[in-house]
């Protein structure tokens, strides 16, 4: 829906991984990946983007992973998930 609907709902500790489009309405993808971190700072946050993005660009940094849409490979998305889950902070040892 849109980054504000998203922080209203939002329960930190309750989700591991967000999944986030920087083409949201109302705030922008990076602004609300920041803000969760902000809530909660060991929620893994994936940037799902169509846009071509430089490596440097500014707005990758608020993200842990990123992912190019369209996503075709179902293998893949799995893979970045138990990743970003493996090196999660909250692992516990």
């Amino acid at each position: 829906q849109d980054a504000e609907s998203a922080i209203r709902a939002f329960q930190p500790g309750l989700w591991e991984v967000a999944m986030i489009d920087l083409d949201l309405p109302g705030t922008s993808g990076d602004q609300l990946a920041n803000r969760l971190g902000e809530h909660d700072p060991d929620i893994i946050r994936i940037l799902m983007t169509g846009w071509a993005l430089e490596k440097d660009d500014p707005r990758r940094g608020s993200f842990e992973y990123h992912l190019q849409k369209p996503v075709t490979d179902i293998n893949l998305l799995n893979t970045l998930i138990s990743d970003a889950l493996h090196n999660s902070k909250r692992r516990t040892v």
